[in-house]
Formats: structure tokens, sequence, C-alpha cells
């Protein structure tokens, strides 16, 4: 049921964005490395998700308004460089790999 869905995912895909720009603000701020692509990438997921949950909120409202597709069009500018980042970061061998291993 995609009410169910969107109303399930909303506060855990906010939790999460969240989480990943207190990450990248701790990672500035206390000068440390990259958080890696893959961390790039699940935080473009995570905006993409958003997309989708929107995108489907939307649609089951049979209509729309500029408020609506210019926060689509945030997300999904803000997901597009995500990824950017994390094939530039994996490009240049900051896949994060050394912490992933950690973490297994």
């Amino acid at each position: 049921d995609d009410a169910a869905w969107r109303a399930a995912a909303a506060p855990l895909l906010a939790e999460s964005a969240q989480g990943f720009r207190e990450a990248e603000r701790l990672v500035r701020e206390w000068g440390q490395p990259d958080i890696g692509s893959g961390s790039w990438g699940d935080w473009a997921k995570v905006l993409s998700l958003e997309m989708k949950r929107q995108m489907i909120e939307v649609d089951s409202t049979r209509g729309v308004n500029w408020g609506q597709l210019l926060t689509l069009r945030g997300l999904c500018e803000e997901a597009s460089a995500k990824f950017e980042h994390a094939v530039s970061s994996a490009a240049e061998g900051g896949d994060g790999s050394e912490e992933e291993d950690e973490l297994d």
C-alpha cells in the first residue's frame, strides 16, 4: 500500500539524510578523510527514495503545485550531486573500503 509505505518511510528517510549531513559536517570540521564513495552513493539513494516517496504522493493527489515541483527538483539535483561525488571519489580511490572492512 502506497500510503503505508510513504508514512513508514518518511521519518526513516529524514533521519538517514540528517545522519549523512551530520557526518559530512563532522568530517569537514575535523579535517578527516572524505566519507567515501559508498557513503556518498548511499546518501544519494536515500535522496532518491525520498524523491520517489514524494512523487507517489503527488500522483495520489492528482494535482501538482509549484512547491512540490521545486522540492522534487531540489532532491533530484542533490541526489545527482551525491552520485557524482560517489563516482569521482571511487575514481580517486576513496571508496571507503578501509572503513567498511572495519565494520564487517
